[in-house]
């Protein structure tokens, strides 16, 4: 686990996990942010938060946020944001670029490849005064997700913030993975699981949920143990009920295809599929 009174955890590192853990807050009276990441043995990581007041001190911090029911009832419509949402902000003083969402809360940018999945430009960010920001409180979701400019790797694994399904993407389509069981049993892996916006997601066609797990979906990647040779899995050109595996010729034939070696799940042998036609450039 990390801990970390920064929602980028710049300059923490993870530690054995504990359930409790001493904790000093930023100096100065307002309303403090906690964050936790914990990382599963697989890699999997999960941001949680929560907000404790802080009072006592000789001073007021001036960067704390506002009561979160506070910032609620002020922001009740787009009008009383006093920041466009959808937009990207930072303050005078700070260099951390902020993300505007619909309900007027703010995420930081953790890095550049997340902010080009919503902007062109570097001139697409406006600054603004410290004070301005600062008036609106941090969401509830201290990750970023990838934006809708973001084209997923083929295979890629991805849910969205408020949601907890995991969808595969293959070709055009989304499968959604149903279950912990389903998803050990195709031997899929935690750490490919990528957190992107709804509007991602709305470009895959639905295929549904994924309920055998003796054979992978068609557009699947898949090898075995002991070869090198990579499929791709796809209907049978003369029954679509059936499926075939056509090997990728070559290398720079997977390459220009866009596919990725990390993302070609090794199958068991008894995952029996007929030979379709190779594919070649």
């Amino acid at each position: 686990m990390a801990i970390s009174n920064d929602a980028n955890f710049t300059n923490a590192s993870f530690e054995n996990y504990s359930t409790t853990k001493d904790w000093t807050l930023t100096p100065g009276n307002g309303t403090k942010v906690v964050y936790a990441k914990f990382r599963s043995a697989d890699g999997g990581t999960i941001i949680y938060s929560d907000t404790i007041e802080l009072i006592g001190q000789s001073f007021t911090d001036s960067n704390s946020i506002k009561n979160e029911n506070t910032i609620k009832n002020e922001n009740t419509t787009e009008n009383n944001c006093p920041l466009t949402p959808g937009k990207a902000y930072k303050a005078k003083s700070n260099a951390t670029i902020y993300y505007i969402t619909e309900d007027c809360t703010k995420r930081g940018f953790p890095n550049e490849k997340t902010y080009f999945s919503y902007f062109s430009s570097w001139k697409d960010f406006s600054t603004v005064e410290t004070t301005t920001l600062n008036s609106i409180s941090l969401d509830k979701y201290t990750s970023m997700p990838m934006g809708e400019k973001y084209s997923p790797t083929y295979g890629a694994l991805v849910k969205t913030l408020d949601n907890a399904r995991v969808y595969v993407l293959l070709d055009s389509s989304k499968y959604w993975i149903p279950s912990e069981t389903v998803f050990k049993a195709l031997r899929y892996s935690w750490n490919w699981i990528e957190t992107v916006s709804e509007k991602v997601l709305e470009k895959y066609t639905d295929q549904g949920e994924i309920t055998e797990t003796t054979t992978h979906p068609n557009y699947t990647l898949v090898k075995y143990l002991n070869s090198s040779t990579v499929y791709r899995l796809e209907p049978d050109p003369s029954d679509n009920i059936k499926q075939v595996k056509r090997a990728i010729a070559s290398e720079t034939t997977f390459k220009k295809l866009g596919f990725r070696f990390d993302r070609v799940i090794t199958i068991a042998d008894s995952e029996i599929y007929e030979n379709g036609e190779t594919i070649v450039e």
